[in-house]
């Protein structure tokens, strides 16, 4: 996965206008500080980002309309 990706998957999700961020960063349960960094495909530091598997699992879910799994 690249930004590309993660840029297609906020478009196909609608989150890629006004509120994108925070959107996306609600829907996956991360800081809007996040998003601005996988969106960047760099880490402050200058390194390539890594799009670990729980995140690309629950753009996955997302896209598909999979809800979590129940509590309890």
């Amino acid at each position: 996965m690249d930004v590309q990706d993660f840029r297609r998957w906020q478009t196909r999700m609608g989150f890629d206008g006004r509120g994108g961020q925070k959107a996306t960063a609600e829907a996956l349960g991360l800081s809007v500080a996040m998003v601005r960094i996988y969106e960047n495909g760099q880490n402050p530091d200058g390194r390539p980002v890594n799009y670990p598997l729980t995140l690309r699992l629950a753009m996955s879910a997302l896209a598909l309309d999979v809800r979590p799994w129940p509590v309890g």
